[in-house]
């Protein structure tokens, strides 16, 4: 394995912010950019799995203590600074108006997003401008990832019955999509399908299953190494992505059939392509992938995720507010120049001056 840092890995993270921002914006043809978030799941899961892997055969187990800490000093900064903002616009500046949904308050609202339970509270209903933290829900569920995965790997490594575990999990997920989609309204509440651990996991554990699979099967991971197969794992990732998005367009099925048969497909094309790019060499696949634009935007995808719907609001409902009287493409293309520049601008911002202190001391809990 390598222990080193695969640059191809951030230019497929950004790929994946890329999508997810490019469908906040509404961008033409990106109305399936969502898969993006699933992307990161998979990168997630593989990633994780394979440094616990590593961790366990160097020193025998894994020391969770220290696992927690890293993920604290890598995410927390950033996030409880978000959190932090929203605090001070609700209860300082009274910004934006407060209701009581479902049996939630403010109180409890603000209290999801502290504690990282966020995708639990009902979307979208709360606070007036709760659009700004509605993306946090995939965070919620890497966070509870992080939490529950590492014991359970601690658990069953050593007894090589992890792998199994986490095939066993790619299971339950799809079953547990196709339960929650025949008892519950998916066009009225679409929370269970879309927002919860055990559906959308799916794309975490397909990762953690496959990076246990390759860590134990030299087999594969020459497979992987082999010309043919790599273009054929690309060629069908992008078909897993681009396919379906057309079919959505046709209107040849709703969105609950997308995520109950071709997410699950798109996140097994996506978890072979991280696996290739973690084992294989680096050829013209990885090299394009490791772009140094790429990398750099990779590298600060996770503010860019964090932050983008806050510059997007800047930029929609502040800064570019009056432009009725433009022509409509010349409108949406200032703002979404302005929307890519300022969310580029923030992330950067919080990275250097925020995150990588905290990354320094995260380097000590190897």
């Amino acid at each position: 394995m390598p222990a080193h840092h695969v640059a191809s890995l951030d230019g497929l993270r950004s790929v994946a912010i890329g999508s997810v921002m490019f469908f906040h914006a509404g961008v033409p043809g990106m109305s399936q950019g969502w898969l993006g978030v699933d992307l990161f799941f998979v990168l997630s899961g593989f990633l994780i799995t394979t440094l616990l892997v590593q961790e366990a055969r160097r020193d025998g187990g894994v020391s969770l203590p220290k696992f927690w800490g890293r993920r604290i000093l890598r995410l927390m900064p950033a996030y409880w600074a978000y959190a932090a903002f929203v605090t001070v616009s609700i209860f300082v500046f009274r910004w934006g108006r407060i209701g009581e949904v479902r049996g939630w308050d403010f109180a409890d609202y603000l209290r999801s997003i502290w504690l990282y339970y966020y995708n639990y509270a009902p979307p979208f209903d709360i606070w007036e401008h709760q659009h700004l933290t509605g993306h946090l829900w995939s965070l919620s569920i890497e966070e509870q990832f992080y939490f529950l995965w590492p014991i359970l790997f601690a658990l069953t490594f050593r007894r090589d019955r992890a792998e199994w575990i986490a095939w066993a999990l790619v299971v339950a997920c799809l079953g547990a999509s196709f339960l929650v989609s025949s008892t519950y309204e998916i066009a009225t509440d679409p929370a269970p399908l879309h927002f919860r651990i055990y559906t959308r996991g799916l794309g975490i554990m397909m990762g953690c299953a496959l990076a246990l699979t390759a860590a134990r099967s030299s087999g594969l991971t020459l497979k992987l190494a082999s010309p043919v197969v790599r273009w054929g794992v690309v060629a069908a990732a992008v078909l897993s992505a681009v396919v379906p998005s057309a079919l959505m367009r046709a209107r040849w099925f709703d969105d609950t059939v997308m995520h109950l048969y071709f997410v699950p497909a798109f996140c097994a094309a996506m978890s072979t392509l991280v696996a290739m790019l973690w084992y294989g060499p680096k050829d013209r696949i990885a090299s394009a992938l490791s772009w140094r634009p790429m990398v750099y935007i990779g590298k600060i995808s996770y503010g860019l995720y964090l932050y983008h719907m806050l510059a997007h609001f800047l930029t929609w409902d502040v800064l570019l507010a009056g432009l009725d009287g433009w022509p409509r493409p010349a409108r949406y293309v200032l703002r979404l120049s302005c929307f890519l520049t300022l969310t580029l601008a923030i992330a950067s911002a919080s990275y250097y001056l925020l995150e990588r202190p905290f990354l320094r001391l995260k380097s000590r809990l190897r």
